[in-house]
């Protein structure tokens, strides 16, 4: 599938893969996933998926943690996690292969597409995705992906039936379909930039990582991902015109953004503040979610 055939079929691909998701976590057992220091992992734009589930669950009192597959095998051998939650599209990445593999008998979740993948068949339990047909940049296994992180959350917390993950697909038709305008302004405005920063905080972080993946090997555009308060602390300092910096969230982030619109380069606020546009700042407003889900709306 063309990556903009995917983008008009995100809608379509959510609806598609809830229903099986929902299903197989209504029917697996879970009890080894409920209690205790709970790890998420992935690789490459599975790793980016992983801050909101952890901001949602940190906010329910649950412990919580995110590190790629290499960076939490030695933190796994040193008994410092109880349960593991690996997410992998296709399942064969050799990383998590490897963490799956020699976890000895740390209780382990697999959240795919494959579920007779290699990695799979090492899991206790194995939610499947069922995507449509994806890009060749992960462009719907990213938002299934998103989605079913945040039906886990909501199932391990006990959290009562959401009626906001049955509408959320058409929330995100609207947001595309309501900012089609501000971006085509956007790029005329802009032609192409030289170098594309991605800035966010928290579970504002996986639309900046990911962001800055899917600029990268879509656009091959020069692009670069930076946490908040870093930003602030060097990365900033070549900002002139021809660059753009995407920035998502609605704390510090404004005032970042503002910034930046003042330095000659062009800002791109995702935000669900109302901050009025300016020369060099483009503001698109989304819609106050839970974590899981702006998520899907700021990607």
């Amino acid at each position: 599938m063309r990556f903009q055939d995917a983008i008009a079929a995100q809608g379509r691909n959510l609806r598609q893969s809830r229903p099986l998701v929902e299903g197989t976590l209504n029917t697996v057992d879970l009890g080894a996933w409920r209690t205790g220091r709970l790890a998420f992992t992935g690789m490459g734009a599975s790793c980016h998926s992983l801050s909101p589930v952890v901001a949602s669950l940190l906010a329910l009192g649950r412990p919580a943690i995110a590190l790629a597959a290499d960076e939490l095998a030695p933190v796994a051998a040193a008994g410092l996690v109880d349960c593991i939650v690996a997410v992998t599209q296709g399942g064969t990445s050799t990383e998590m292969l490897e963490l799956v593999s020699g976890v000895g008998d740390l209780p382990r979740m697999v959240i795919t597409n494959v579920p007779e993948s290699p990695v799979a068949s090492y899991a206790d339990v194995v939610i499947p995705l069922g995507l449509l047909e994806d890009s060749a940049v992960y462009t719907l296994g990213y938002t299934a992906t998103l989605q079913a992180l945040g039906l886990l959350a909501a199932v391990l917390c006990s959290e009562s039936p959401d009626e906001s993950w049955e509408s959320l697909p058409d929330v995100v038709e609207e947001v595309l379909a309501a900012s089609r305008d501000t971006i085509a302004e956007l790029a005329d405005k802009m032609a192409t930039p030289r170098a594309v920063d991605l800035v966010g905080s928290g579970a504002h972080m996986a639309a900046a990582g990911e962001g800055a993946l899917i600029l990268r090997e879509a656009s091959r555009l020069p692009t670069s991902c930076h946490s908040t308060r870093q930003y602030l602390h060097g990365p900033m300092e070549p900002l002139d015109e021809g660059l753009l910096a995407v920035v998502v969230g609605d704390g510090r982030e404004i005032d970042l953004a503002l910034d930046i619109s003042k330095t000659g380069a062009h800002a791109l606020l995702l935000t669900t503040a109302e901050v009025a546009p300016t020369a060099h700042l483009t503001v698109i407003r989304l819609p106050d979610l839970r974590p899981t889900q702006l998520a899907i709306l700021e990607i």
